[in-house]
């Protein structure tokens, strides 16, 4: 490591699981730290650092990862919002 954790607000002995709720998305390269919790539906920009709880359907960005807007889509909706309506037929 080349960084010292007390930069992102973690003391030394501090840790738990990580938890990812139902419906939550995680961009590509995002680091969370230890005891997070991801809320419900949250979605988190990628190459963020999440360093706190995320609340449900929040979105989520930056270093360190902080609120930036709210949602009230479900899993589906997400999805749906995504990548419209547009479906991927599987020959077969």
């Amino acid at each position: 490591m080349t960084h010292s954790n007390i930069l992102y607000g973690i003391k030394e002995g501090e840790d738990g699981p990580v938890i990812i709720k139902r419906g939550a998305r995680v961009g590509i390269n995002v680091t969370i730290l230890p005891g997070v919790i991801i809320g419900e539906n949250a979605v988190i920009g990628a190459g963020s650092v999440v360093t706190k709880d995320i609340p449900d359907n929040c979105i989520a960005a930056g270093v360190p990862a902080r609120v930036i807007g709210r949602h009230n889509f479900k899993a589906n909706d997400i999805h749906h919002w995504l990548y419209g309506s547009k479906s991927v037929k599987v020959k077969g």
